[in-house]
């Protein structure tokens, strides 16, 4: 019995050794989203929510008041359930300001698919799964193996400039991702009503923004009957809330100031950070 727990305990140190050195060298995807998490100051003044549009936008940003809560493949759903945690583990200083995003993509059908719920749903159950997330994610993250493949082959990427990713190809099937047809989903913008009430309802007030895009993708956007169409679901969601939606591409059109389609680069970033402190600066 003795012999059989040292074995034990030796094949535990040998997965911990292991994790130990996942956690520095690669990290993995829900050690990366539960830092969020953890990370969250108690003073926030001004909540981020949003997808990878919102997350890359504010990336410049040095206020310690202003949270980016955002994450790539962030949904609705996600951003309930982060507002939700934010209010309850935050008291907010001064202000008391969400920024949420009204981009048309966010309400496509293919949002309902390509989201984190499963990560929102195991982080949210309590504090202790974010620390146990984000130390053993080897044991907790399923995705490993694509982080794995992402990390190797990060090391042969050389760096060039900061619109490298651009291609009009990309930008094309990017556009056709986002929106397979003029479908808007009901299920998301119901939720999208509810998250805007929940905020009002904790004392929030809402800034609406729409993010830059790279002006080949912007004129993707505004032709498409399919995108127009969501934008104008988004644009109807706004005016029943009494919400005036800032749209940020008109101080960011330069095509370098983007990383790829539909992604500003640091530059774009810290542009877009400025702006909005104009904007915003009552």
């Amino acid at each position: 019995m003795k012999t059989f727990l040292i074995r034990i305990g030796f094949c535990l140190c040998i997965v911990l050794l292991f994790d130990v050195a996942y956690v520095f060298l690669i990290g993995g995807n829900l050690r990366t989203y539960a830092k969020k998490y953890l990370d969250l100051p108690g003073n926030v003044e001004v909540l981020v929510l949003g997808d990878s549009h919102a997350d890359r936008a504010w990336f410049s940003n040095t206020d310690k008041k202003v949270y980016n809560f955002a994450n790539g493949s962030d949904n609705i759903s996600d951003m309930k359930q982060k507002f939700t945690f934010a209010a309850e583990h935050s008291q907010g200083g001064t202000k008391r300001i969400v920024v949420l995003p009204f981009d048309a993509h966010l309400i496509s059908p293919y949002r309902e698919v390509k989201q984190n719920n499963r990560i929102n749903n195991i982080l949210n159950h309590a504090y202790l799964n974010q620390r146990v997330v984000n130390a053993l994610p080897l044991i907790f993250d399923p995705d490993t193996e694509f982080d794995l493949k992402r990390f190797f082959l990060s090391l042969h990427k050389k760096q060039t400039d900061a619109n490298r990713y651009f291609s009009r190809a990309h930008a094309t099937a990017r556009f056709q991702d986002q929106f397979p047809d003029s479908l808007k989903s009901r299920k998301l913008l119901v939720e999208y009503q509810e998250l805007i009430e929940s905020i009002r309802g904790k004392g929030y007030q809402i800034i609406a923004v729409k993010y830059p895009v790279h002006p080949f993708y912007d004129s993707l956007v505004q032709a498409d009957p399919r995108s127009r169409s969501l934008n104008h679901a988004m644009d109807s969601l706004a005016q029943a809330n009494h919400l005036t939606v800032s749209d940020f591409s008109q101080h960011i059109k330069a095509p370098e100031l983007f990383l790829d389609q539909d992604h500003v680069n640091k530059e774009g970033s810290s542009i877009f950070v400025t702006e909005f402190k104009k904007a915003f600066s009552q």
